[in-house]
């Protein structure tokens, strides 16, 4: 597809609520509807309301389980019955694609190939642009077109723009709460593929990226590029509003959700709201009485884990005392 310069630069509307652009009234209506609480998407299978179609449509796939087809190996499930016969074959003992790293078995030798450049660090495909490198050419050609600078897929939920149709898919799943992707070790699920292969080295214990300056590995890039910085000291992603600064752009998208008001993750029973996910798990355990803290010098648990710290001061001072006799 040709893009041209300009197509991107069309006119925002604002939310007069929170002042947050979308590209069209459609998607501000629908970014509206976390503010007013309304959800006029009703499911006919469970009665569920759900405030955009896209939601709805996502939990009506969990109702529609006879239209997936599921490997009788590892129970991983598919939309096609192609998709799975492609899968099948990694499970089956004459396949060839077996990576001698970690003995993870692909569908076929290209997927083989890329999967083998996490273990070898190769990135064959270089952005002559800003000269960063990739291990595939899809996350070449994905690259590419942040330089253009059009963010043609937009989530019709929150108006979050992206370049890419799969980061698109991607993100919409953490509003529907949908994980597809299912470890080979586990029962751990995962709403973005790109995240599995990084758990399962947590399982193997391959950590192929490696300090060149202290040795420390890491079992992925992201992670090994945000340690070298510690050496340099840089940090190159600034806040436009405080001009706090930060050596990761994940760091720095988190703290410009306190700016901008941004609470994404809602609390099914009380329906407060969360700038982080993990605020909300906390908070849920209000709800559920769940104490997964555990002291253990006395046993008492905690919904928190620096309770469990404050608590565990009462033991320190009572040894001290003990000493002091």
């Amino acid at each position: 597809m040709r893009m041209h310069k300009g197509e991107g630069r069309q006119k925002l509307v604002k939310c007069d609520v929170c002042s947050k652009n979308f590209r069209d009234k459609t998607a501000l209506e629908s970014h509206k509807r976390i503010h007013s609480k309304e959800k006029p998407f009703g499911c006919k299978s469970c009665g569920k309301a759900f405030r955009t179609k896209t939601e709805l449509n996502s939990h009506v796939k969990t109702h529609n389980k006879q239209q997936l087809y599921s490997c009788q190996v590892c129970e991983k499930t598919y939309t096609h019955p192609r998709s799975l016969k492609k899968h099948e074959k990694t499970h089956s003992p004459d396949n060839p694609n077996i990576c001698d790293f970690c003995g993870k078995s692909l569908r076929d030798k290209s997927s083989l190939r890329d999967h083998r450049r996490l273990h070898t660090g190769e990135r064959p495909y270089k952005c002559d642009v800003c000269g960063k490198n990739f291990p595939n050419n899809s996350g070449y050609k994905s690259h590419m077109i942040k330089h253009i600078g059009i963010k043609a897929f937009v989530c019709d939920i929150c108006g979050k723009g992206y370049y890419s149709n799969n980061n698109l898919q991607a993100h919409i799943r953490l509003h529907t709460g949908e994980k597809p992707f299912k470890c080979d070790f586990c029962d751990k699920r995962f709403s973005s593929r790109r995240h599995l292969p990084r758990h399962e080295r947590s399982h193997t214990g391959v950590r192929p990226y490696q300090c060149e300056k202290c040795g420390k590995a890491f079992t992925d890039g992201s992670s090994l590029l945000a340690h070298s910085k510690t050496h340099s000291g840089e940090r190159p992603h600034r806040c436009e509003f405080c001009a706090k600064s930060f050596t990761q752009s994940s760091h720095l998208s988190k703290h410009l959700k306190f700016h901008l008001g941004e609470k994404d993750y809602e609390c099914e029973v009380c329906l407060k709201r969360f700038f982080h996910k993990g605020h909300l798990d906390r908070h849920s355990r209000i709800h559920t009485g769940e104490k997964p803290y555990s002291c253990k010098v006395c046993e008492k648990s905690f919904a928190r884990d620096d309770y469990l710290v404050k608590h565990m001061t009462i033991h320190v001072k009572q040894n001290e005392s003990i000493d002091s006799f």
